[in-house]
């Protein structure tokens, strides 16, 4: 009997702690993260979301239809809000922020609804905040106020529009948990007479004060040796936004020393209508993006020399040439943007290439680092790599022509590598390339031509070691009269040190 008693009391103990653990299941399932009891609710929330989102899209497009532009404007959205929500859960705007609408539903959800009626439901709202954005110039003088409405704690909004000026900011982000106000920088757009300096020109290009002899007119008062004499109001922040035409006539020019020596201006965009722009007409400023219109065919030598601060360049050209240090001394300058003109160019790591691929155009001189030309390139453009920060290149056999000035003033590179199919390299290719330490050739007719100290662009001025395809028979007589053949630490190479 014991024995019995004993088997039952284990058997009752097994079946409690069996049913403990089936009634844990069954509550984690019903009350859970991911519980029955939530995935209802969520289920139940998500769709009064979507009721919602509902009304306020039947709502926009009957303001929409109210107005004779389809415009959606405040009064008319919001009449139509209260006219489709039910009562005990209604519908209103509470902010009307530039390019969007906030709508709150007293079921304390939010949502935002942009001007084409758009809409997405804010998550993580804690209550309704004001933030107020005083838009001010670099005299820290006011030029507006406007207040947003901000229903989390973070705020990403577009910046208010102020006539004449354009803002540092593509969009005021921050934080919120209160009441507060900023100051937002805005830049002075200069692009007529308040702000930039016209001089007319007559039939055939030149400078003159007469009316009836003016037919297109250029930027710069014509006094090449002023700098800035483009600009009236050098103290402020400014974008230079160069317009295509002044008094119903074309603008074809900007002058030497137009733009120079501007410290304040973050931006300039020069108009489709300018075919001809002048040395040196953006030297030595603080302009961080340039953007060169289509009808620029050639780039002045040093045009925007010396912007140390110069990081995107724009080029809308279809049929454009880069003079000698247009970009020089612009260590700054990594990005390049092709708008309009992609049928005639392409990119190639942010390197401009004709759209065959075939002829190198420019590498912005910030590039750095080891650079390999793609092997379908044949032609090598002048000034392609001036300046360039770049410290190894290797040029593929498919390049044949190598036109003058392309590495010039290279100062960190440190080697190149030049295929085999190239017949000439063309003057000062190398020089002031003053960290040249490795030459690598594979060209027969290369390693023949070096007979003296510039022969061949310069390649030999500053090369210690040049190293020369053991295929190479006839090599000539410079390399030979004063380097010193020694082992070669790369395979299939003779090396040369200078002596």
């Amino acid at each position: 009997m014991k024995k019995e008693i004993g088997i039952t009391l284990i058997a009752l103990v097994i079946t409690v702690i069996v049913l403990l653990i089936l009634a844990g299941v069954t509550i984690s399932t019903l009350t859970g993260e991911n519980g029955l009891l939530s995935k209802a609710g969520d289920a139940k929330s998500q769709s009064e979301i979507a009721e919602e989102k509902d009304i306020i899209s039947i709502s926009a497009i009957q303001a929409q239809a109210e107005n004779k532009q389809g415009n959606l404007e405040k009064n008319n959205f919001n009449e139509a809000l209260v006219a489709n929500s039910k009562s005990g859960n209604k519908a209103s705007i509470i902010a009307e922020d530039i390019g969007s609408f906030t709508v709150k539903f007293e079921s304390n959800r939010y949502y935002e609804v942009n001007k084409d009626g758009n809409i997405s439901h804010i998550e993580n709202a804690t209550g309704e905040k004001t933030l107020k954005v005083q838009c001010v110039n670099s005299k820290n003088e006011v030029l507006g106020e406007y207040e947003y409405t901000i229903v989390t704690n973070n705020y990403s909004k577009l910046p208010p529009a102020i006539d004449k000026y354009e803002s540092s900011e593509e969009r005021i982000e921050g934080e919120i948990t209160e009441n507060k106000t900023i100051q937002v920088l805005y830049y002075l757009i200069c692009n007529d007479d308040t702000t930039l300096v016209f001089t007319g020109l007559d039939n055939n290009g030149n400078i003159t004060t007469t009316e009836s002899e003016i037919v297109s007119y250029m930027v710069g008062d014509g006094n090449s040796t002023a700098n800035g004499n483009g600009l009236k109001e050098k103290n402020i922040e400014s974008i230079i936004i160069i317009p295509d035409t002044y008094k119903n006539k074309n603008v074809i020019r900007i002058y030497r020393n137009a733009l120079s020596y501007i410290k304040n201006t973050k931006k300039v965009v020069i108009s489709d209508s300018v075919n001809i722009i002048d040395d040196y007409i953006m030297y030595s400023t603080n302009v961080e993006e340039l953007t060169i219109g289509k009808s620029i065919n050639k780039l002045a030598s040093h045009a925007f020399m010396n912007n140390s601060k110069l990081k995107k360049v724009i080029i809308k050209s279809e049929n454009i040439e880069f003079g000698i240090g247009s970009f020089k001394n612009s260590p700054n300058f990594k990005e390049i943007v092709l708008e309009g003109n992609e049928d005639r160019y392409m990119l190639i790591e942010n390197v401009v290439f004709s759209k065959d691929e075939k002829t190198l155009l420019l590498c912005p001189s910030g590039k750095i680092g080891r650079y390999i030309i793609p092997d379908k390139t044949e032609r090598i453009k002048t000034s392609a790599f001036q300046e360039s920060n770049i410290e190894h290149v290797e040029i593929p056999d498919s390049v044949i022509a190598m036109e003058d000035w392309i590495f010039y003033d290279c100062e960190n590179l440190k080697e190149i590598e030049i295929g085999k199919n190239i017949e000439v390299i063309s003057s000062h290719v190398f020089s002031y390339c003053s960290q040249l330490k490795n030459v690598i050739i594979n060209s027969p007719n290369i390693a023949k031509k070096i007979t003296t100290q510039t022969a061949q662009g310069n390649i030999v001025n500053y090369a210690e070691t040049i190293y020369i395809n053991s295929d190479i028979t006839e090599i000539g007589s410079y390399i030979t009269d004063n380097y010193n053949i020694l082992e070669s630490d790369k395979e299939g190479y003779v090396k040369y040190v200078k002596k």
